[in-house]
């Protein structure tokens, strides 16, 4: 385990890293990954050894040139950064990696950033954060993720509760039809955001095992990060709600990539 103190010297702050193999290393606060370090160490419960080494090897941080990435999204000193903000979570980091492997199926991990930075909500935006950090990312290319809804088994894949929503512009009551490549919607402000509410409001989704168990038959769906709502606190947090989704496929087994193309 990798422990750590900062320290006030006469020049300024000070670091001093201890790894597991019983080394130490003291980073000046000059150092050019210095913050980014610091914010992993503070943020990160258990730091991964290899995580830290990368921070500090100036050599490979300094070789990475700056790189647009988008508009908004620039990757530069081996960090991305979004409006200028260096970012240091399980998304960027595997963004990093992409990058550095020269994957260039990196754009739609970008695309989904800057789709996250659309949801009007902070907190919606955290809740799916560790929604999504605690379990495999499945993204498509316009940047939306995946995710698995559970439905009775009829030819019109219907909803297991009835309630209101939109298909493809037009309005339903009962039991919603999920027919594979509608479009389901429900105004936002309709959508319950306490996540203390377990079954209310909103469009439902979730993981596999939530949406096999929960349903006769199990879709997948895309959706957008900005269209998120809330993580409710029950069903050990394997669901969410939203207030749009894309109906994608029928499907019997959870996907196992991290990047899915609808085509």
């Amino acid at each position: 385990m990798i422990t750590w103190q900062l320290t006030s010297t006469a020049t300024g702050q000070a670091l001093a890293v201890a790894f597991p193999n019983g080394s130490v290393v003291t980073v000046p606060g000059t150092h050019p990954t210095f913050d980014p370090l610091i914010r992993h160490l503070r943020t990160t419960i258990d730091p991964d050894p290899q995580r830290v080494r990368d921070l500090l090897n100036v050599g490979a941080t300094t070789a990475d040139e700056l790189r647009q990435l988008s508009t908004r999204v620039t990757y530069t000193g081996g960090l991305i950064h979004f409006d200028g903000q260096a970012l240091d979570n399980a998304l960027t980091r595997h963004l990093v990696r992409l990058i550095r492997a020269g994957d260039r199926s990196y754009g739609r991990f970008v695309a989904f950033l800057e789709n996250l930075a659309e949801n009007p909500s902070g907190r919606s935006r955290r809740q799916l954060f560790t929604w999504l950090s605690e379990r495999d990312m499945t993204i498509t290319p316009d940047g939306q993720f995946i995710a698995y809804k559970g439905v009775r088994d009829d030819p019109g894949n219907t909803s297991i509760h009835s309630g209101r929503a939109s298909v493809d512009g037009g309005e339903h009551h009962g039991h919603i039809p999920n027919r594979v490549g509608s479009v389901i919607t429900m105004p936002r402000n309709q959508v319950s955001d306490d996540k203390h509410m377990g079954c209310t409001t909103g469009l439902h989704v979730g993981t596999w095992d939530y949406a096999n168990s929960f349903g006769q038959r199990t879709l997948i769906v895309s959706v957008n990060p900005r269209d998120v709502v809330s993580v409710p606190k029950d069903c050990e947090f394997q669901k969410l709600r939203c207030c749009r989704y894309i109906v994608l496929d029928v499907i019997r087994s959870p996907l196992d990539t991290p990047s899915y193309d609808a085509a």
